[in-house]
């Protein structure tokens, strides 16, 4: 079953963006976060937590579009959402995230045309599309 936002590694739970995740153990033994992977930093005496990464595999079938509040994550990273039921058209917010090395949405339902803005994201070096319906 296709599951939405809300239901998949508790994003959109009410806590704090950083806990919008699980804990996964690969074959390997290694224990990764799936779903929103934060970085610490500190700053004047505070520490801070901001998303660099969503990383969602392929077994979680997230469903739905990307939603355009994405473009408050400034601070992202990569974005890898590879065989999952995203549909619609990439938000033109996704243009608002300067710092974003990959964006791999593969294997996908996204339609439409990639926004003309993302020409000027100067650090993109992975856009992986393809098999959606651009």
């Amino acid at each position: 079953d296709d599951v939405g936002w809300k239901t998949s590694l508790n994003f959109l739970n009410g806590a704090m963006e950083c806990d919008w995740n699980e804990r996964y153990q690969t074959n390997g033994g290694d224990m990764v976060d799936l779903g929103a992977v934060c970085d610490w930093w500190e700053d004047q005496g505070m520490d801070w937590r901001r998303i660099t990464k969503i990383w969602i595999p392929w077994e979680h079938k997230l469903a739905g579009s990307l939603p355009p509040e994405i473009r408050h994550l400034t601070h992202l990273k990569s974005v890898s959402m590879a065989y999952q039921n995203i549909t619609g058209d990439i938000p033109p917010g996704v243009c608002s995230l300067t710092k974003l090395e990959e964006l791999s949405l593969s294997n996908n339902y996204v339609t439409g045309r990639l926004p003309k803005c993302m020409k000027n994201m100067k650090e993109l070096r992975i856009l992986a599309m393809d098999d959606n319906l651009l």
